[in-house]
């Protein structure tokens, strides 16, 4: 029988599922690698998991920039919950500006400017002040905007706090 135009195969089929597999092993390893001692291991793996796309390390990647000692590994955390676009992890990224190291600062309201599609509006050295400000105007902001920043990135609110399903 003869095809129409819409039943042409999509040139991508997306990944196959051992591509997919292989992705999830990639995922868990790095995931994994965030408890590591070595601070080379950790930030790796915040590079990486930043890169693999996985919504899965979110939560990891959170842990790291809240626990984490290390001002490079809570700086690479934070970048990479920005190229996640990880709507689950706003709150954390607000929190981190008030962080004391300027560079852990600058790459939450970077990250928090990529998630929401805004210029956080951080330089340089903030002072406690500014960093106090931004968190304010940013928390009121997403207060604001949060649903339609997760519906642009298909990140529906879920979690503990349980919500609503998303429509369908």
């Amino acid at each position: 029988p003869a095809k129409g135009p819409d039943e042409e195969p999509a040139p991508a089929a997306g990944p196959t599922a051992e591509e997919l597999a292989a992705q999830k092993t990639k995922v868990d390893a790095a995931i994994a690698a965030l408890a590591s001692p070595e601070i080379g291991k950790v930030f790796s793996a915040c590079v990486a998991l930043g890169k693999l796309g996985d919504l899965a390390a979110v939560e990891p990647l959170v842990k790291v920039l809240k626990e984490h000692k290390d001002v490079f590994a809570k700086t690479a955390a934070a970048t990479a919950l920005g190229s996640l676009h990880a709507c689950d992890a706003v709150p954390t990224l607000l929190q981190a500006i008030l962080d004391r190291d300027d560079g852990v600062t600058l790459a939450a309201a970077l990250a928090f400017g990529k998630i929401a599609g805004v210029d956080a509006g951080m330089t340089g050295s903030p002072t406690r002040k500014e960093r106090n400000d931004a968190r304010e105007k940013w928390s009121k902001w997403w207060g604001a905007n949060e649903e339609a920043v997760r519906a642009k990135w298909g990140q529906p609110k879920g979690g503990a706090g349980g919500g609503e399903p998303a429509p369908k």
